[in-house]
């Protein structure tokens, strides 16, 4: 959500440890989330850094359309004196700013709230940009954007329709892992996202973004109970072979299939049969029989990172092996199998 709002990527460590969690199931469900000090300095820390580079971002791009923060100044930058830029301005950045995050029109004193962190800021602050951090860090760092924030319905009841931002927000946080963007909070905006057909286009439109990826790393991953084979282990005398790249390997190919599946809209049941995959030359000297010498030549000539798509008549899956092996099962079980057991809990066939 923070690179598509700021348009900046974190570094793994500059990013805050995962939410505790208290019990089992997808690691969003907040009744069984929970937080510390130490967690909250930590998120504070990251937003400070990724305000502060998308704002050097911005003043190295030329073209203000093509900022995220500073576009509001046009050809202009802000001024270096602190407390000198117009105040309006600022708050168009900061209500733009706040609407994206938070999915959602601020209200009146909410932006209020924002421009008194800016004017106290101006005090000590060395420049316009460090004065524009504060009220910013507090956009990041609102639970209007780090939680789904459900209101009460007026009436009392216990079950309510939601309204066409709610499902704009939810449908991109399944679909992305993130915040809507300009199209689908227009769809939203203007009600239409209520349409079926409209629906069922912005679904379509998502799922062919490369953001869809998140189907598979952030749902598909969990959902199959695979998310914590990469950090297991096998036994290094029978596998001397393993290493972390490997590994990564196993979880890569299991992401884009998962995400593939959902993407082009294919039967589950290939989950447990598929016929091709996903895989990088890391692995193509040591895989299946039928994987042919034509095969290997195609995956050597891809460039590390840039993965293929190879049809195969039957293979299993590496990453559920992971999983099985660092168990300390004797014996690879085949991705089918896992799958049934994992949803089912059993082995026998789905009827």
């Amino acid at each position: 959500a923070i690179r598509d709002l700021l348009g900046v990527q974190l570094q793994p460590e500059e990013l805050p440890p995962a939410d505790a969690s208290g019990g089992e199931g997808f690691d969003t469900v907040c009744d069984v989330l929970f937080t510390s000090p130490a967690h909250l300095d930590s998120w504070m820390a990251s937003t400070r850094i990724a305000v502060r580079r998308a704002l050097q971002q911005d003043l190295t791009e030329k073209l203000p359309e093509k900022r995220r923060l500073l576009s509001v100044f046009g050809q202009q930058l802000p001024p270096e004196t602190p407390g000198a830029a117009d105040p309006e301005l600022i708050r168009s950045l900061l209500t733009a700013t706040a609407s994206q995050a938070w999915r959602r029109s601020p209200a009146p004193e909410e932006i209020t709230q924002l421009l008194t962190l800016y004017t106290t800021a101006t005090t000590s602050a060395p420049s316009t940009l460090e004065a524009i951090v504060l009220p910013l860090q507090a956009v990041l760092l609102s639970p209007h954007f780090l939680f789904i924030v459900e209101p009460k319905p007026a009436d009392g009841s216990e079950i309510t329709r939601l309204t066409a931002s709610e499902l704009a927000t939810r449908l991109s946080l399944l679909l992305w892992s993130s915040i809507p963007d300009a199209p689908l909070r227009q769809a939203a905006e203007s009600g239409k996202l209520l349409q079926p057909s409209e629906l069922r286009a912005q679904m379509r439109r998502m799922l062919e973004d490369p953001r869809s990826r998140a189907l598979g790393e952030a749902f598909g991953v969990q959902w199959l109970g695979l998310d914590e084979a990469a950090e297991r282990r096998p036994d290094p005398e029978l596998f001397p072979e393993y290493s972390p790249e490997l590994a990564a390997d196993f979880r890569e190919e299991a992401i884009r299939t998962i995400a593939a599946i959902f993407r082009e809209n294919r039967p589950l049941s290939e989950l447990l049969a598929a016929e091709d995959l996903f895989m990088d030359d890391l692995r193509a000297f040591d895989r299946n029989p039928e994987f042919t010498e034509a095969h290997k030549q195609r995956i050597a000539s891809m460039p590390r990172g840039k993965w293929g798509r190879i049809q195969m008549k039957k293979e299993e899956d590496n990453f559920v092996h992971l999983a099985h092996l660092a168990a300390g099962e004797d014996e690879l079980a085949e991705a089918g199998f896992f799958v049934i057991f994992n949803k089912q809990g059993t082995g026998e066939p789905i009827s």
